[in-house]
């Protein structure tokens, strides 16, 4: 919640936190306890939506990409998030 609000204090946070990762997916990133978790998010105006939360593989050594299915979920929920914003 801490890397939420300082997102929406002050509009930006350090990479290190908060990167663009592909396409227009970003993300904020948490370690605890030697885990990286990242929360994919893409902005919509002024918001950005999160779309989960999941652990990044090969982060005890620094190392390891998304796994695809994290991707595709990421993608899978940004466009339902888009098809439904049209249904209204």
């Amino acid at each position: 919640m801490h890397l939420f609000q300082q997102m929406a204090n002050f509009g930006r946070l350090s990479p290190k936190r908060f990167d663009k990762e592909m396409r227009d997916l970003y993300a904020f990133k948490f370690e605890a306890r030697n885990v990286q978790i990242r929360f994919p998010c893409f902005p919509d105006g002024r918001k950005w939506i999160v779309t989960h939360g999941f652990r990044k593989p090969g982060a005890k050594k620094g190392r390891g990409k998304w796994p695809q299915e994290e991707i595709n979920r990421a993608l899978e929920i940004q466009r339902e998030y888009y098809r439904q914003l049209g249904d209204e």
